[in-house]
């Protein structure tokens, strides 16, 4: 995933929650590149 910054505005569901864009922040960055920890 990338993103530094840039031409921030809003609403857009006030920008995916300031970038931590979720669905549970992107399934937990994939469950950490796929190491796959499900608990």
């Amino acid at each position: 995933m990338g993103l530094e910054n840039f031409g921030i505005s809003a609403p857009c569901k006030d920008l995916y929650k300031h970038f931590g864009i979720t669905a549970e922040n992107l399934v937990s960055k994939i469950l950490d590149k796929l190491k796959i920890d499900t608990d």
